[in-house]
């Protein structure tokens, strides 16, 4: 998860990330200030998959 995370901090436009083990979650907050579209969401969610599949 450490290297999910790791990845995921780079992106400017995400302001934390905080997981909880007990149950699993990772919960992302974006910053405020950035405007997030369909596309970008989507592209988000490609590169937590691509993580996922490489561990």
């Amino acid at each position: 998860m450490n290297r999910i995370i790791d990845e995921l901090q780079t992106d400017p436009r995400i302001h934390s990330i905080q997981y909880t083990q007990e149950v699993g979650t990772l919960l992302i907050h974006f910053a405020p200030e950035v405007s997030h579209d369909l596309r970008q969401i989507e592209e988000w969610l490609k590169t937590f998959d691509t993580l996922l599949n490489s561990l």
